[in-house]
């Protein structure tokens, strides 16, 4: 009762009672027998707090409507038409959005139509055969799970953190080359999610990420994505889905996203959709590709350089570098273009040595396939090919691509779709009457190099990938992160395109396991395995939870030395010291048991291979935990 009569008690009536007792002193004892002293004169102080504060807060909030309005103003003219059509969408189409933080729900009114904008827009999806999609449910991407239930072709892969989910997608799309699918909330989640988009778009992967429209994507989406549309009607929907499927299958690959207004994919929709187009897609051939069939056909010692877009078309490449007899390097994304055990593949081209140099600098015609550390500019490609000089290039280097945007001077170029380049000119080349103008002891000495290399750098390591080779069924899907990665790409033969996954986009941490979800969700019925340290296997471990959610089965090797080992050599190496890179790890064997995943802990490298082969016959996942302590490659 005091609490409630002090609050109400003012400054005002205070300084009134002050003179009626400066009149009245005798009221003073009947005062005190209903109200304490202390109490009484602690009005006043309360009275300046709370005013003080409420000043402070006034000052707080207007300069953060400053900082609003000068948003607001940058960001006016690209979102002017969304704004309007939200508000004509909600008076035609009534829904209420109950907005109240991450608990935010829809309400829809009565007579809204069974039929909405997220309906078209999976329906869309559905016809190209899209049949996955990857993301965390939340305000915002709420109609589009909601019409889920109306569109079966499409099923939910839900995972527990946007970018682990998203890397899920990106890792489904390179395992298949197929366009995955995603989405998230607005704002947050797309920040959540930048990272795997952002590799998606360099490694490059063809990836869709559907989001509710806002005004602060575009600054965010226009670094990190190839494409970007906003469909800003129920009648712009298809289109969009189409258009953004066509370029991402007709044309380079990387990210895409669709924005939709949140009235729109809510909105009630009338007409049906339209049908996608059963013309089939053809693909141009450039006048120019003859004349680089005729520089190969006419070379003494060819050489070709496969990167992404060469997985695509495995067999046209081995077909022309069995028919020219020339003999193929490959970049990390080109990985299993051409098997590695073929006697013309000799390994990566970017590790630059010395016999590999050599190649390059006596071949006379170098043909490079959409390899990204081939075509010209020397900060995006390895020194083997860039660091030649412009009169060279001019004179021996030949390029196919999906555009010239990575192109400089060159002999000769053909751009267009890359597989269909690759088919026709594998067409154009008949096979070489006579041997090759390469001596066998040319290749004989790179892969020599690359033996001495790995022997004189990580003897103590070479059992992984001795072992990991002879017990993993040709067939597996490896997915690696980090400095482990980096030395399995260059040491761990792969005979199949799409079945080493590295994060060669941005080199991040964490890709591994949820890469592994995406190509496992890809292929069921294929070994999925996922090697990195312990440091990247923290970035994304939740996503163990996403694998027993589904009912996946993967296999988690962890390279543990207790700390980021990359990270202490590269200090100690440039500084001659070291700081920042002692790691706590938890239990791994613990924390996969806890997942439901069979765990073990393995004292030698010697222990690998009854581990796999007990993993791989096992039903449930598993977590291998080995002991390995690595140095960063020598680029």
């Amino acid at each position: 009762m005091a609490d409630t009569w002090l609050t109400a008690f003012t400054v005002s009536d205070f300084q009134d009672l002050l003179d009626l007792l400066k009149k009245h002193p005798d009221w003073r004892a009947a005062l005190r027998q209903h109200i304490l002293p202390d109490d009484l004169l602690e009005i006043p102080a309360r009275r300046r707090r709370s005013a003080e504060s409420q000043r402070r807060t006034d000052e707080t909030l207007a300069a953060l409507a400053l900082r609003q309005d000068r948003l607001a103003a940058q960001l006016e003219a690209p979102t002017g038409r969304v704004d309007a059509l939200n508000a004509r969408t909600a008076r035609a189409t009534p829904v209420l959005w109950l907005d109240s933080g991450v608990n935010s729900e829809v309400t829809a009114t009565a007579g809204v139509a069974a039929r909405t904008g997220a309906h078209l827009l999976l329906e869309a999806l559905a016809r190209h055969g899209v049949d996955t999609l990857f993301g965390v449910p939340g305000h915002g991407a709420y109609p589009i799970y909601d019409a889920l239930n109306d569109v079966a072709a499409i099923r939910p892969y839900v995972g527990r953190n946007e970018q682990g989910v998203t890397f899920a997608a990106e890792g489904f799309a390179s395992a298949t080359g197929r366009v995955a699918v995603a989405t998230s909330v607005p704002r947050a989640g797309l920040t959540n999610a930048a990272t795997a988009i952002w590799e998606a778009n360099d490694m490059p992967s063809r990836l869709l990420f559907l989001l509710e429209a806002d005004p602060s994507h575009r600054a965010i989406l226009g670094p990190i994505c190839r494409y970007h549309e906003i469909a800003t009607s129920a009648e712009a929907i298809v289109p969009a889905v189409e258009g953004l499927l066509a370029r991402l299958t007709r044309g380079r690959p990387g990210s895409a996203a669709l924005e939709v207004p949140q009235a729109v994919l809510a909105g009630g929709v009338a007409a049906q959709p339209r049908a996608a187009s059963g013309t089939a897609t053809t693909h141009a051939i450039p006048a120019s590709l003859p004349g680089i069939a005729e520089a190969l056909v006419t070379a003494h010692r060819p050489l070709l350089i496969a990167g992404a877009p060469a997985a695509d078309a495995p067999e046209a490449l081995t077909h022309l570098a069995e028919a020219l007899g020339a003999p193929v390097l490959v970049d990390g994304r080109g990985k299993g273009a051409i098997p590695d055990r073929h006697a013309l593949a000799l390994g990566m081209s970017w590790a630059r040595l010395r016999p590999a140099e050599e190649l390059v600098a006596a071949a006379d015609v170098v043909l490079a396939i959409g390899a990204t550390d081939a075509p010209i500019d020397v900060d995006e490609g390895s020194a083997i090919v860039a660091q030649r000089p412009t009169e060279w290039r001019a004179r021996h280097l030949l390029q196919i691509d999906w555009d010239g945007a990575r192109s400089g001077v060159t002999r000769g170029a053909a751009f267009g779709h890359v597989p269909t380049l690759l088919d026709a000119l594998a067409g154009h080349i008949p096979p070489r009457r006579g041997d090759s103008g390469w001596e066998p002891g040319q290749m004989a000495a790179a892969r020599e190099a690359f033996r001495r290399y790995a022997a004189e750098t990580v003897p103590w390591a070479l059992p992984l990938w001795h072992h990991l080779r002879a017990s993993l069924p040709e067939e597996t899907i490896l997915c690696a992160d980090s400095l482990v990665g980096l030395w399995t790409a260059r040491l761990y033969p792969v005979d199949r395109p799409r079945s080493f996954l590295y994060p060669w986009g941005t080199g991040t941490l964490g890709r591994a396991v949820p890469a592994a979800l995406g190509a496992a969700r890809a292929y069921p019925h294929r070994p999925v395995v996922a090697l990195m340290g312990d440091g990247a296997f923290m970035y994304n471990a939740q996503e163990l939870a996403t694998a027993a959610l589904h009912g996946q089965k993967i296999v988690v090797l962890i390279a543990n030395d207790d700390g980021y080992g990359a990270i202490k050599h590269n200090m100690t190496r440039m500084f001659g010291r070291s700081i920042a890179h002692e790691l706590r790890n938890p239990d791994f064997v613990a924390l996969g048991r806890a997942f439901g995943m069979r765990a073990r802990r393995l004292a030698t490298l010697d222990d690998l291979p009854t581990a796999i082969h007990d993993a791989l016959d096992a039903p449930d996942s598993s977590i291998i935990e080995l002991p390995l302590e690595l140095r960063p490659p020598r680029f």
